[in-house]
């Protein structure tokens, strides 16, 4: 067999066999007819096989044995035969073809199906319809179907209803599920007292409840004991009785010695009380005489150290000083000196002169005076202004100490104990440890107001310092968890991303990376597209040199002569002055789909050009293409097997 391909009337160089009528619409040329009948008027018929080089065209309709309605004509290697459409689509005898039901399977969708789609920019609506699969049938679904079924799975420590309204559990927030802000981020009380209408969350037993400052307050008050008691409102009352000798600083006057309407200007200096002025003038006489257990003010003379002292010691100290012509035993029983008491120290009164005898008791003069002490009208006096002034020290020093009765004993406690004693009754929404760590508990936070906003760079956060306790600002946090960022980018100070040099791999791609993009209406040679040019290496290539690559290289001029042909165009660019063969390139350098185009220019008469295979090669399993009319082209494409297909 043999083709001949060209512009103008057909020219069959080789028998032509019809197996039915041929209906020939004007008139009907012929050197050599060869048929089973006779041509009568404007019809052929040939009852055997006709054989046509050229083109056939059919004015009328074009018939063939078999008519059936709804058969079309399919290639099947040696002949085109009539056969009925089946399989997924159905054709009608007028043309129009149907998708048979349930033939579209997800293999033949492309891959813009949904891509492809005109972008929903605004909100869904509830009767926005989707398609799903029921247990493999295809139906139709509203938004809101598909939304409430989603939200009916929702489950743990909250549940979505349908609608979207979200109820959290009871007693599902935890602690870890609080942001480190939830008390920092609130808005600060400032200098304004909490008002006792104002509301705390506490746990009762593990149960969170709320309850009022005055509530809380009051609470506290509550477990007020001992020697004092303090009733709701904050009123102190100290119970009678209940202030004992062993409570008072070593500085301080005995109990019994404190006159009612006794005042006392003073400051603490390290711990000391120092006093500018102690007036007893008011106080009411004891009325009795003094007891040994009586106490009094001392200045020790250590730098002004104020201390408290029982009569009963002083007395002692004051009859051990007593020397020279008597001495007095720690009772005070005088003895004099055998021979010390001469004539002149036998006068009943010495006035001014300090200790002296008067009715068979020995006395202290009204003019004896010391630092901090005198004795004026039979009793004792207290100069303040002889004791040191603390100044504006005030208490800080761990080791200043108090004295105190613990259980109506008299004790010392440093200021330190006394602190971590007051921290211990901290409670409520953070507790202080000894030292003063403070701790928040976890409704410090819970009880916070919502931020609702922005973050800030300035804003603050509490943070633990390796267990310190301290604030940091926002953007310091943010550039710390930066700065963590590693791997296929990372981020700087203040947030600006780098992603790093082939980092980006087909995996981290979207799917409309392609499909998301405007379309490109005009295409240019310039325009720009991304191949891979060996594993792994990203290059740019124009579409000019796409098109060159897919029509197998630059177009190739043959000229004149015998030529073997390359993939791609191959064209006549001179005109050809005797028979020609232009052989079609060898396997070894083929794949399939490879494609030759060959296009010929004039052609002089009586020659041709003969496409021809190459060594063990065929052109539709036998044929030899042969070219002979000026401007004929032809195009074969490799299929594999040495065998090269005509298209």
């Amino acid at each position: 067999m043999s083709y001949k391909f060209q512009v103008g009337p057909a020219i069959l160089s080789g028998s032509t066999v019809l197996k039915d009528a041929l209906s020939v619409e004007s008139t009907f040329s012929a050197t050599s007819v060869s048929a089973s009948a006779a041509v009568s008027g404007n019809t052929l018929d040939i009852g055997t096989d006709a054989d046509i080089d050229g083109n056939l065209d059919v004015g009328g309709l074009f018939k063939m044995a078999d008519v059936t309605s709804g058969k079309i004509l399919v290639a099947d290697g040696n002949s085109y035969e009539e056969v009925a459409m089946s399989g997924d689509v159905e054709i009608a005898s007028g043309g129009a073809t149907t998708i048979q039901a349930e033939a579209v399977h997800g293999s033949m969708l492309n891959t813009d199906a949904i891509s492809g789609q005109s972008e929903m920019t605004g909100d869904l609506a509830d009767t926005d319809e989707l398609m799903i699969s029921d247990g493999g049938v295809l139906k139709r679904a509203d938004f809101s179907v598909v939304r409430d079924a989603v939200f009916a799975d929702v489950s743990g420590d909250a549940t979505v209803a349908a609608g979207g309204a979200l109820t959290i559990a009871a007693d599902a927030v935890e602690g870890s599920m609080l942001n480190d802000n939830v008390i920092s981020g609130q808005t600060d009380l400032g200098s304004a007292a909490a008002a006792q209408g104002d509301e705390l969350l506490f746990s009762d037993d593990g149960t969170l409840k709320k309850i009022t400052f005055s509530d809380l307050e009051d609470s506290i008050f509550g477990n007020v004991s001992g020697d004092a008691t303090i009733a709701a409102g904050g009123a102190l009352t100290i119970a009678a009785q209940a202030v004992e000798n062993s409570m008072l600083a070593d500085d301080a006057v005995g109990a019994d010695e404190l006159a009612a309407n006794a005042v006392v200007n003073g400051s603490v200096v390290d711990g000391a009380l120092k006093a500018d002025k102690l007036d007893l003038d008011g106080s009411t006489d004891i009325g009795a005489d003094l007891a040994d257990a009586d106490l009094l003010i001392v200045d020790d003379g250590a730098g002004g150290t104020n201390r408290v002292a029982a009569l009963s010691r002083m007395k002692k100290y004051v009859f051990s000083a007593v020397s020279g012509d008597a001495t007095a035993s720690d009772s005070g029983a005088l003895t004099i000196a055998a021979g010390a008491v001469e004539g002149s120290m036998l006068n009943s009164n010495v006035p001014g002169q300090g200790l002296h005898l008067s009715g068979s008791k020995l006395h202290l003069s009204s003019s004896v005076a010391g630092t901090g002490l005198s004795f004026f009208e039979g009793q004792l006096k207290v100069d303040i202004d002889e004791f040191s002034a603390l100044g504006g020290k005030g208490l800080h020093q761990t080791d200043d100490k108090f004295l105190f009765s613990d259980n109506g004993q008299e004790k010392t406690i440093t200021f330190s104990n006394l602190q971590d004693a007051v921290f211990t009754d901290v409670s409520g929404q953070g507790s202080i440890a000894d030292g003063g760590a403070l701790s928040l508990d976890v409704s410090a936070i819970t009880a916070q107001t919502e931020m609702t906003g922005d973050v800030a760079d300035a804003d603050e956060l509490v943070i633990s310092d390796g267990g310190v306790l301290k604030r940091l600002d926002f953007s310091v946090l943010r550039d710390a968890v930066f700065n963590d960022v590693s791997g296929d980018a990372t981020v700087a100070a203040g947030g600006a991303l780098t992603i790093g040099a082939g980092s980006v791999e087909h995996g981290m791609l979207n799917d409309n990376i392609i499909s998301g993009q405007d379309p490109n209406t005009d295409p240019q040679d310039a325009d720009l597209l991304m191949l891979d040019d060996g594993p792994g290496t990203v290059k740019k290539i124009t579409l000019a040199n796409l098109g060159v690559y897919f029509g197998g290289g630059l177009p190739q001029g043959r000229g004149d002569a015998n030529v073997d042909l390359s993939e791609g165009v191959n064209y006549g660019n001179a005109a050809i002055t005797a028979d020609r063969t232009w052989k079609l390139p060898a396997s070894a350098g083929l794949t399939q789909g490879d494609k030759v185009i060959v296009k010929a220019g004039v052609i002089g008469a009586g020659v041709k050009i003969t496409v021809a295979p190459n060594v063990g090669q065929s052109i539709d399993s036998s044929a030899v293409v042969e070219l002979q009319e000026d401007f004929a082209a032809v195009t074969l494409v490799y299929i594999g097997s040495d065998e090269w297909r005509i298209i």
